[in-house]
């Protein structure tokens, strides 16, 4: 993951090179502080000087810290050496500092105050001048420190979306392929002449879900083409012993994550093996515009105090993909009344135009 940087950035938006705007920062800096204390006395020449000469103290402090201890200790959480590598770095710089100004600064500007190399007063203004010179690009540095981090954790919490949501969608498949395998290993058991065309529309099914529901996203026409061959594979499957509606009304293009829909059409069915009525039906409602997708599925169920109201692994997975994929974008829900069984699945615009994370 590359570093963010300010200076960077700021040199590519302006086109002046990185080095042009350290540059830049240091003159101003000169300026700044030669004005300022020039006023006091309108010696600009001694404090242009004195700023001049402390400069090189300043860039070994600033530049040192930023640019080697920083990355070895501070960004590596070795809080404690980073802060004794600092203290013993300034300490040091403080006392070059306080022997140039004896032997450069203070006969020429100072001679009738009493010179001594050691004077703690002028040790501390010394340490607080150092310090304030690395106030600006410390703070700099420490931004582009916790951007990273930030960076860094949002680049970690999608990359667990993703293993998640990828987890998730390759359990689809073998439950799918699992609960068909029952249907026709009963079929088989009855030596149902419909055994052999109900493999062969497995087939067709198993090769959509091997080859096009493994890319992240799939055509929205495609999805649907795969619930018909669904619902066709299963009235072979039931020889049309059970009324099967399904409507579709298709406005919207597009893409979407693929086998969203089929885990509630799939738990009609199964509600109707387990729990058949004496004239079973179910009914399949889709509806896709540019506002929203909405999935409607209704069936007899029997007697439903022996259902698990929330459905099985198809269901739980569902709503862990939706809840990842769709956070308060999205509307399930599921209930029975009077032996019928509602499911109703709604997907609203703005979560299918930008949803949250990639499979």
């Amino acid at each position: 993951m590359k570093f963010y940087s300010i200076t960077q950035n700021i040199a590519r938006r302006t086109g002046i090179p990185r080095w042009g705007l350290h540059v830049i920062y240091w003159v101003l800096w000169v300026c700044f502080w030669g004005v300022m204390w020039g006023t006091f006395d309108n010696n600009y020449e001694k404090t242009f000087y004195i700023q001049l000469l402390e400069l090189p103290y300043k860039l070994i402090f600033v530049y040192s810290i930023l640019y080697y201890f920083m990355p070895v200790f501070l960004e590596r959480q070795r809080y404690v050496l980073f802060i004794f590598y600092y203290l013993l770095i300034l300490a040091f710089l403080s006392i070059l500092v306080k022997f140039t100004w004896y032997f450069f600064i203070e006969s020429i500007y100072f001679p009738d105050r009493p010179h001594s190399l050691i004077r703690l007063t002028d040790q501390l203004n010394i340490i607080l001048t150092l310090n304030t010179a690395m106030v600006i690009p410390f703070g700099i540095k420490l931004t582009e420190y916790w951007l990273f981090q930030q960076q860094k954790s949002n680049q970690l919490e999608k990359e667990k979306l993703q293993a998640e949501l990828k987890f998730l969608r390759t359990q689809v498949n073998p439950h799918f392929l699992f609960n068909s395998l029952n249907s026709i290993y009963a079929l088989s058991l009855m030596k149902s002449e419909l055994t052999s065309d109900t493999i062969a529309r497995l087939s067709e099914i198993m090769r959509y879900l091997i080859y096009e529901a493994d890319a992240p996203k799939v055509s929205i026409d495609n999805e649907v083409e795969f619930i018909k061959s669904y619902i066709e594979f299963e009235k072979i499957r039931l020889n049309e012993e059970v009324d099967i509606s399904f409507s579709l009304v298709n406005h919207r293009n597009g893409t979407i994550p693929p086998l969203l829909f089929i885990p509630l059409i799939e738990n009609a069915f199964k509600h109707l093996k387990a729990f058949g009525a004496e004239k079973p039906w179910i009914v399949v409602q889709m509806e896709l515009s540019n506002e929203r997708m909405k999935l409607l599925v209704e069936n007899s169920s029997g007697d439903t105090s022996r259902q698990k109201r929330n459905g099985g692994i198809g269901i739980s997975n569902l709503k862990k993909r939706l809840e990842l994929l769709y956070p308060n974008h999205y509307e399930l829900s599921l209930k029975n009344e009077d032996e019928v069984h509602y499911a109703t699945l709604t997907i609203f615009d703005k979560a299918l135009s930008h949803p949250q994370t990639k499979m």
